[in-house]
């Protein structure tokens, strides 16, 4: 293979990984941080990719110009585009459609394999580079001349009607802070955090939890300290106040009183290694729209709080409500959130108006207990009074017992934010999302009697390479998800997650153009991996764990594409028009991998049922082989 050959293929991989992380990253801003999209995002690249596989090849040198080009203008149209789904869908069509032909451009029937192989060298090179440029992104955007202007302008274009004030990126992602008239407001990872100075929301949120303890003097609150939330904690004199807060770039940006602790820790792992007893614990974060939101709605989380609860602690948390959008996939999301709670605490307390509280622990129902603590502390508020307080306990939410338990491995709550966030954008689509995924296992058991009554023997690799392809990708959207869930942010690392994915791809393609071993053993290898995920994920979800099962994953589905491409092209009596078929294939898997598990499996049957899907799916190729 000529040098110039292995340098372009070697490059394609690069400009692929470092292309794939920064529109993921910049979509997923723009999509207020959830999985949703990078499950979407994720489908839709591997899917137009498979399509430009598809066709004719075409000039390579082309190829390179056109590369740049559409990764610099599509950079520019996310930030500029807004929410808009349709446009989000069609701007990553032209990058990779030129990715596709490129690959096409470079590969011939005798090295699909290898060219496959270094293309994923590539993958390898590119997230280690990306991955050192994401956690010194500030530091490059500040030293460069000009770059830092730029970046602002163009940031800015995300944020309609409001002005930019500050764009900082952390480890934990991206920081911005915006102006509307005279309040800012903080976004984090495009999703709104809070807004400085919510008077009447701090008053709530606050004096309704503190109200209900005799004297609160330990205090711990999880997120949002910028909202005015510390003026109104101190009105009660607490002996102590810790703000948890994983992000110091968002810690440096709020003025907060003296005598507040500050921990720049994540809030699940703070109190999974603290000996600490609180009064109240408030947990001030936006609804669980995402993976790593939906970790502090769960049953696990509840109980960690519980545990550091003093014996008449309360602790709040809240989901935003209104009666005009009042869906009943939102009811139904209070439902989970009342219901998990009652498996933590012996007693709850649920009352909704703009905004759904949610009260466990040592609960007081009585609201004139409430006004009389509220008179004796001398407590001066501008929206909370004696008749709120009396009419919001008359709005006491009641629970659907049908309603699921919200858990770590089984995000429920997501799911249903998600829904509740389609029916904001068109109703009948999240009719018929809902539909889909509550009848999916019918949908895929009828498929694959189709399947089998059309399958024929030719089509074996094609088959098998795509079944790869999906197997491989629902392993790295696992991790992705686990990750999130288990550890937390991975806005750095979901390079470092891609990059040990395509290494194990690098090995597998290596190892599969070596090995004289037929294709279902690795079949077989992946069903096996598929039963061990759950054991291991449930009680070993480690940073290094999850690398590693990453790393297999691309062992195993990089093995077969060698060893699939070889015995399709082999029957082929046109081989040169069939080089880019076993690629597309193992692509359309891909893309069919990214989307229905993080769409419709993880959330609505949770991540055991997702591994069984996998087990079945690859234990039906071994069956038809």
């Amino acid at each position: 293979m000529k040098k110039e050959l292995i340098f372009s293929l070697v490059a394609l991989g690069i400009i692929s990984v470092i292309s794939q992380t920064i529109i993921i990253r910049e979509l997923t801003m723009t999509f207020w941080g959830n999985e949703f999209f990078i499950g979407l995002i994720l489908a839709l690249w591997l899917l137009f990719t498979a399509a430009g596989a598809s066709f004719k090849k075409k000039n390579p040198k082309l190829l390179y110009i056109l590369s740049g080009v559409f990764l610099l203008s599509e950079f520019l149209l996310i930030r500029y585009m807004g929410q808009n789904i349709v446009l989000g869908v069609l701007v990553l069509f032209p990058l990779c459609f030129v990715l596709g032909l490129w690959f096409k451009s470079k590969v011939k029937p005798e090295n699909v394999a290898k060219a496959y192989f270094l293309e994923m060298i590539g993958f390898v090179i590119g997230g280690i580079i990306i991955t050192i440029v994401l956690i010194y992104s500030q530091q490059i955007i500040d030293s460069v001349p000009y770059l830092k202007q730029i970046d602002n302008i163009t940031a800015s274009w995300r944020f309609k009607n409001q002005e930019l004030v500050k764009s900082v990126n952390s480890p934990f992602g991206n920081i911005a802070v915006t102006k509307t008239d005279d309040q800012l407001n903080f976004y984090g990872n495009g999703l709104l955090l809070g807004s400085e100075d919510e008077f009447e929301f701090s008053e709530k949120l606050i004096h309704l939890t503190l109200l209900q303890h005799e004297n609160p003097k330990d205090i711990l609150l999880i997120g949002g300290g910028f909202s005015g939330v510390f003026r109104e904690i101190l009105k009660h004199a607490p002996e102590r106040i810790i703000y948890v807060e994983p992000d110091p770039k968002i810690t440096d940006l709020i003025q907060t009183p003296e005598n507040v602790q500050i921990i720049n820790q994540d809030a699940y792992y703070y109190l999974n290694n603290t000996q600490e007893q609180f009064d109240a614990i408030i947990i001030n974060l936006p609804n669980p729209s995402t993976a790593l939101m939906n970790r502090f709605y769960t049953k696990e989380f509840f109980e960690k709080a519980k545990n550091n609860l003093k014996s008449k602690g309360i602790l709040t948390t809240y989901l935003s409500y209104t009666e005009s959008s009042a869906s009943n996939n939102l009811q139904i999301l209070h439902s989970v959130i009342i219901n998990t709670l009652s498996s933590s605490f012996a007693k709850t307390l649920a009352v909704k108006e703009e905004t759904g509280f949610f009260f466990a622990g040592a609960v007081e129902e009585n609201p004139e207990i409430l006004i009389k603590r509220l008179k004796q502390r001398n407590i001066k508020t501008s929206f909370l009074n004696e008749q709120y307080i009396n009419y919001l306990f008359l709005r006491k939410q009641e629970s659907n017992p049908k309603a699921q338990i919200n858990k770590n491995l089984h995000p429920v709550a997501y799911f249903f934010q998600t829904l509740f966030w389609l029916d904001m954008f068109n109703t009948n689509l999240s009719k018929i999302f809902k539909k889909t995924a509550e009848n999916f296992w019918i949908i895929f058991l009828a498929l694959l009697i189709i399947l089998t009554i059309l399958y024929k023997h030719k089509t074996k690799p094609i088959f098998s390479v795509a079944a790869a392809g999906f197997s491989l990708m629902a392993f790295e959207t696992i991790s992705i998800f686990v990750f999130q869930t288990a550890i937390g942010h991975l806005f750095v690392r979901i390079a470092l997650l891609i990059s040990a994915l395509t290494l194990g791809m690098v090995l597998g393609v290596w190892y599969g153009q070596k090995t004289k071993k037929g294709i279902l053993i690795f079949h077989f290898l992946i069903i096996i991996l598929s039963l061990a995920c759950y054991f291991i994920f449930v009680n070993l979800a480690k940073e290094p764990v999850i690398l590693i099962i990453s790393l297999i994953a691309g062992f195993l589905g990089g093995a077969i594409f060698p060893i699939a491409n070889k015995m399709y092209l082999e029957r082929q009596k046109e081989p040169d028009k069939k080089t880019g078929t076993i690629y597309a294939a193992d692509l359309i898997g891909a893309c069919l991998g990214a989307v229905i598990p993080s769409l419709i499996l993880i959330p609505v049957f949770g991540l055991f049922e997702t591994l069984i899907f996998i087990a079945v799916l690859n234990l039906w190729i071994m069956l038809m082989f």
